[in-house]
């Protein structure tokens, strides 16, 4: 097998093309309302299919109904959070536009395996774009030149903070755990886990961070939120490992070539994202 063929390759190009992807809606986002609801979407999508991936892999258990609700619960309310920043500032003609798009899209990456059963993956897509399109088009134009309040604004510092350090904590990890190796972190949870990569990611996150201090900082305070961060991260991804080994799963999917299911992309995000909450709206940090 080449190496254009290995799963670390399918891992770097996938990595790079979602990566750019986001980044580009986010950096979209600071001026530009249309981006921040694009962002929304784009959220709401991802984490809707993590969710999906979720009740797939605790179907089999005899309290499903727990499972499944402490995971709509854990999976959806980090990007409700933010999506109800950006309806709170909307006229109600464009509140009611943007949960139209966002229930549609909501609701197709629940329920997308079922339209297989009738119809092709390519119509699937096909009827997916002709139903988004027009509401992206129209509230594109509706609200394009509309302010974007200093709370949303706040809000979306907080976010990309949060996804920079997620991304430094994943990628930290992944390379010092592979470059070093050493003395296994979790063997009976992740055999693939060691301290040596649990470690580089809090190198990395704080690498990330003083890359980035005279934009972000605000109290001293806040150089205690990357360790946190990092901290809780590696937990969410401890803990995903410790559900798909409960359940006798290897990945919660495969949508993302060389990565596994998106819910294995977003287990470090989840917690952070509810952790920055906590200390928004708990702690008034």
């Amino acid at each position: 097998m080449s190496f254009f063929q290995s799963n670390l390759a399918q891992r770097i190009w996938t990595g790079v093309i979602f990566g750019f992807a986001i980044s580009l809606i986010l950096l979209m986002a600071p001026n530009n309302v249309f981006f921040r609801i694009l962002s929304g979407v784009t959220m709401l999508a991802f984490f809707g299919h993590a969710l999906r991936e979720w009740l797939i892999i605790t179907s089999s258990s005899s309290q499903k109904f727990l499972w499944w609700s402490f995971g709509f619960i854990y999976i959806l309310f980090p990007p409700a959070y933010y999506c109800f920043y950006i309806l709170n500032n909307l006229s109600l003609e464009n509140k009611i536009g943007v949960l139209i798009l966002m229930s549609v899209v909501f609701i197709f990456t629940l329920v997308k395996d079922i339209a297989k059963e009738f119809i092709s993956d390519k119509i699937t897509v096909i009827i997916l774009v002709v139903l988004v399109s027009p509401a992206i088009l129209y509230l594109h134009d509706l609200v394009r030149d509309k302010s974007i309040s200093p709370e949303e604004t706040a809000i979306w510092v907080v976010l990309v903070m949060t996804l920079a350090f997620v991304w430094a904590t994943d990628i930290g990890g992944y390379v010092v755990g592979k470059t070093i190796g050493g003395w296994k972190l979790a063997p009976s949870i992740s055999p693939n886990k060691t301290w040596a990569g649990f470690i580089g990611g809090f190198a990395f996150v704080y690498f990330v961070f003083f890359l980035a201090a005279d934009k972000i900082i605000i109290s001293s305070s806040q150089y205690f939120i990357p360790f946190f961060i990092c901290l809780v991260a590696q937990l969410g991804d401890l803990f995903e490992s410790w559900v798909k080994r409960k359940f006798g799963v290897k990945d919660s999917g495969n949508i993302l070539p060389g990565h596994g299911g998106m819910l294995d992309r977003i287990d470090g995000l989840i917690p952070a994202l509810w952790l920055m909450f906590i200390l928004l709206e708990v702690v008034k940090l």
